[in-house]
């Protein structure tokens, strides 16, 4: 797992790692941020998402769709969705 920091736009040491395809998990606090990873969404073309939205209502945003995430969800939801979700996409299994 590698950790951007926050405002990055994909130009830190570590975005050099990434790969396309690779899974990505974007958060967004507020309409200001979500704005923000709109206006440098193509540099997440080639990437999966999964969005993390601080603020409930910004779930079902009709602009929601221009990031083209594969989930979406809110970050007081449930919590073994998101895990259960993000270990789907890595083809993750326990036994």
């Amino acid at each position: 797992m590698i950790v951007l920091p926050g405002g990055s736009g994909l130009k830190s040491r570590e975005s050099m790692q990434l790969r396309s395809g690779d899974l990505l998990i974007l958060y967004a606090g507020d309409w200001q941020d979500f704005k923000e990873l709109i206006a440098i969404r193509e540099l997440f073309e080639t990437f999966r998402i999964i969005l993390i939205v601080g603020a409930e209502s910004l779930v079902d945003h009709e602009k929601c769709h221009l990031l083209k995430p594969r989930y979406i969800t809110a970050i007081g939801q449930n919590i073994v969705e998101l895990e259960s979700v993000v270990n789907r996409m890595c083809n993750v299994t326990y036994q």
